[in-house]
């Protein structure tokens, strides 16, 4: 490596431009601010834990599994160790599904003649710059 390491802020996702009359750019899309005829914002908030915890109860199921054919069934005891395994991975899932967190963001619609440009980020105070950006012009 010749270069050396730089770590530098990442740039907005939108600026505001005043050459050949007032745009803004919005990710890749460029919009003359005159064309724009509404502004809505929404803040809105998921959690993704359905994949996690369906992979918990899943991993459960398939111990349990190995637990019913080694005790009723009289399967090999070695298979106490895949089930003890999967018993681990099972609550393991369930716990990271349990502390999985909601993320927050705004998402800012942008309403024109042709279309709308959606403007989403996770940070409430670079949305609202941009609101009284467009506000001010």
């Amino acid at each position: 490596m010749t270069a050396p390491l730089r770590f530098q802020p990442f740039p907005r996702m939108w600026d505001m431009d005043s050459g050949g009359g007032p745009q803004v750019r919005v990710g890749k899309t460029r919009l003359a601010v005159a064309d724009i005829s509404n502004v809505t914002s929404e803040e809105m908030a998921e959690s993704n834990h359905c994949g996690v915890m369906l992979m918990g109860v899943l991993f459960l199921a398939g111990a349990m599994a190995l637990l019913i054919g080694v005790s009723h069934y009289g399967w090999r005891p070695r298979f106490l160790l895949g089930a003890g395994i999967l018993l681990f991975f099972g609550l393991v899932s369930l716990y990271e599904a349990a502390r999985t967190r909601m993320v927050h963001y705004v998402r800012l619609r942008l309403e024109t003649k042709t279309g709308e440009v959606l403007f989403t980020s996770a940070d409430p105070a670079d949305a609202r710059a941009l609101l009284i950006a467009l506000q001010s012009r």
